[in-house]
């Protein structure tokens, strides 16, 4: 693989999991058990507004997540970050929304960084 491939790989990666990330989050917020589905834009029109800014604000928070990852110098150790991420909050939403948002929030309190960065760091921790 040549060293100009390495970070379109990695990009690619990146959103791939922003997307996946994404969907789990999206799918307990409505009580079910992660990745059962993916909010439409009918379906998300269906929720209150306050909740749809909380999700678009979400969506752009982890995508700038991702890319922050995405731009750093060692682009494998960045991809590895986000594979091992992804399979730890898929174990973290499988139980309910509220065990999930405890625990979001213990690694939340009294952090002055990205709150979606944060979870793609310490996802596994």
């Amino acid at each position: 693989m040549s060293r100009n491939s390495k970070p379109k790989l990695a990009f690619a990666l990146c959103l791939a999991l922003a997307f996946a990330s994404g969907a789990a989050v999206t799918a307990m917020a409505q009580g079910s058990i992660a990745g059962t589905y993916w909010y439409t834009g009918s379906r998300i029109m269906e929720l209150p507004r306050q909740l749809r800014m909380a999700y678009a604000a979400g969506a752009h928070d982890m995508l700038a997540a991702v890319m922050q990852l995405a731009l750093r110098d060692d682009v494998e150790q960045a991809t590895q970050i986000l594979v091992s991420a992804d399979s730890c909050i898929d174990r973290r939403t499988a139980g309910t929304l509220g065990q999930y948002t405890d625990w979001a929030e213990s690694i939340w309190r009294g952090r002055p960084d990205s709150a979606a960065l944060l979870l793609l760091l310490e996802a596994c921790r």
